[in-house]
C-alpha cells in the first residue's frame, strides 16, 4: 500500500482531538478530585488542547517515519 500523507495528517488530527477530549476529563479529575486544586475550566481545556496537538503531531511523525522509503 502506498503511503498517503493526507490520510496520515487527517488521522493524526482525529487522534489529537480524541486525546484532547479524554484529557479534559482526566486533568479535571486529577487536579480537582485527587490534588484538591481548583483550576478554571478554560485553563484545563487549553492544557488538554495542547496535549492533543502534541499527540497528533507525534502520531504523524511516527507514521511518516514508519512509511518513508529507505534510502
Amino acid at each position: 500500500m502506498l503511503y498517503n500523507p493526507r490520510k496520515t495528517i487527517n488521522k493524526s488530527i482525529k487522534e489529537g482531538v480524541t486525546v484532547t477530549a479524554v484529557s479534559i476529563v482526566v486533568i479535571q479529575v486529577l487536579l480537582e478530585e485527587i490534588l484538591g486544586i481548583e483550576v478554571p475550566k478554560a485553563q484545563v481545556v487549553e492544557v488538554s488542547a495542547a496535549l492533543g496537538i502534541v499527540a497528533g503531531a507525534l502520531r504523524g511523525i511516527f507514521n511518516w517515519l514508519k512509511h518513508r522509503k529507505k534510502s
